[in-house]
């Protein structure tokens, strides 16, 4: 059964608790772990264990064994391992707070890992709600940190393990998908292969002084595969991270960037924005009839190459339930909002064919990092040599009446 704690629990108190949900995960007992603390959905014990054994991928694979938790007690405390983050104004959200504890892996915690290996970070994150008199304490995410061999700096971006498993049976992002290298018609490239390539298209800025201010360092640390349903076969469609902050859009507090490309085994293409002749000269290489892609998957894509700005992107919506699940802060609903626009919003629909183009219609829950409060219908016109012209009309702007703020 769930253990609640009085409104008014001091931190230790709340570390505590965080604390036995960890060791039951030490001690392999995943099942009285989520009795002890429950879990928001999508989780489930096996989820939680396979994505940690996974270190962070919720992705399908065929990985067995990998990393384990650790008790709390058998590992060494550092300082910086846990901490409760309270709120302002918890009755406006209901919720008093939440709650980060990194997690002991293979016996050590990370901050104590040999320095020049590699190093990973996983830190459990818990929602602290109001039920009653009473604070519930609920498991919602995993964060996921990679911290540099030197010590000089650590990389930290939410890993939306939500939206991960929500890509599995009913994709919301499938550019945050990982797909298997067998799913792709050609070999993802090295990161060695792609860094040259990028130098030449992002040229050092002149004078010398200068990218010590812009951040220019062509150096790719992730390489991923974007699930594109099956539609593209040759090129590769990648999300490429890099030291510096040139491309489109920045993981905060991190200084480094991400940005979309397609590869065909030679030349790398950028596709964020100011790029659609690039989209258009994939389509146009592919060489293959819209309508025989999967519209949701096809959207998806082209709001990644061709909408985002920065770090304010789109999220293709489906169904009017999408809107819920794309937020993973706490928030309320403009309740008259939602029932106005859950009429309208339709799954995405290609119509048309190769001698009069085609029409590609969907919806899009779009703003900036998870303020994401405006809703809007677009629709991108092709024509038979894969030109593209898009049309877009807002249709809210308040979805949600509130969005928890958070500091990155």
């Amino acid at each position: 059964m769930a253990r609640l704690l009085v409104q008014a629990a001091t931190d230790e108190q709340i570390l505590r608790l965080a604390e036995e949900w960890v060791e039951l995960l030490g001690k392999d007992q995943y099942k009285d772990a989520f009795d002890l603390i429950p879990a928001s959905a999508p989780w489930t014990p096996a989820l939680l264990k396979a994505t940690i054994e996974r270190g962070g991928s919720a992705g399908p694979t065929d990985a067995t064994g990998g990393l384990r938790v650790t008790s709390p007690l058998t590992a060494l405390r550092v300082a910086h391992a846990r901490r409760v983050r309270r709120w302002g104004d918890p009755s406006l959200m209901k919720s008093l707070g939440h709650v980060e504890y990194d997690l002991p892996l293979d016996g050590q915690w990370p901050e104590k890992q040999a320095a020049g290996s590699s190093n990973l970070r996983l830190t459990a994150l818990f929602d602290l709600k109001l039920l009653g008199q009473e604070m519930a304490t609920e498991f919602f995410d995993l964060q996921l940190c990679s911290v540099r061999p030197d010590r000089s700096a650590t990389d930290c971006r939410f890993r939306i393990i939500r939206f991960r498993h929500l890509q599995t049976n009913g994709p919301i992002a499938p550019t945050r998908q990982r797909a298997s290298l067998e799913e792709n018609s050609v070999p993802v490239p090295d990161q060695d292969v792609l860094k040259p390539l990028i130098a030449e298209q992002f040229k050092r800025p002149k004078p010398r002084w200068l990218p010590r201010l812009t951040n220019y360092d062509p150096t790719v640390l992730d390489v991923r595969p974007v699930d594109d349903g099956g539609f593209f076969r040759k090129h590769a469609l990648l999300e490429v991270e890099v030291e510096g902050s040139f491309l489109e859009w920045h993981p905060l507090p991190s200084a480094t960037s991400y940005g979309l490309f397609a590869w065909d085994g030679n030349d790398l293409l950028y596709l964020n924005r100011g790029h659609q002749q690039n989209f258009e000269f994939v389509l146009r290489s592919e060489a293959r009839p819209l309508h025989q892609a999967d519209p949701y998957a096809l959207a998806a894509v082209l709001a990644e190459a061709l909408l985002r700005l920065g770090n304010d992107d789109h999220v293709v919506l489906r169904t009017p339930d999408d809107m819920e699940t794309a937020l993973w802060v706490t928030y309320e609903l403009n309740e008259a909002e939602f029932s106005r626009v859950s009429k309208l919003i339709r799954p995405p629909v290609i119509t048309g064919d190769s001698g009069a183009g085609w029409l590609l219609r969907f919806w899009t829950l779009h703003g900036w990092m998870h303020e994401k409060r405006t809703v809007s219908w677009h629709e991108c016109a092709f024509s038979p040599s894969f030109s593209i012209t898009h049309r877009q009309h807002v249709v809210s702007r308040s979805i949600f009446s509130t969005i928890l703020g958070v500091v990155y």
